[in-house]
């Protein structure tokens, strides 16, 4: 799978801070705005949409496998 990079602006302080907690619970930003990427992305993306792409990954694994 393909992927590409998102920039998002956010205040300082609060991203540290945001850090600083998510260590606590083992965790990364990183890891938590995917998650939240994901849920988006499950929301607003039509079911057969989904299961397009899905199944598009999977035959492109099958063809990285040969």
């Amino acid at each position: 799978m393909e992927t590409k990079d998102v920039t998002v602006h956010y205040d300082k302080d609060k991203i540290e801070a945001l850090d600083v907690f998510l260590k606590i619970k083992d965790s990364f930003i990183e890891v938590e705005i995917s998650k939240q990427i994901d849920a988006l992305y499950n929301k607003n993306v039509p079911s057969t949409v989904r299961e397009f792409i899905s199944r598009k990954a999977e035959i492109n694994a099958e063809k990285e496998e040969k």
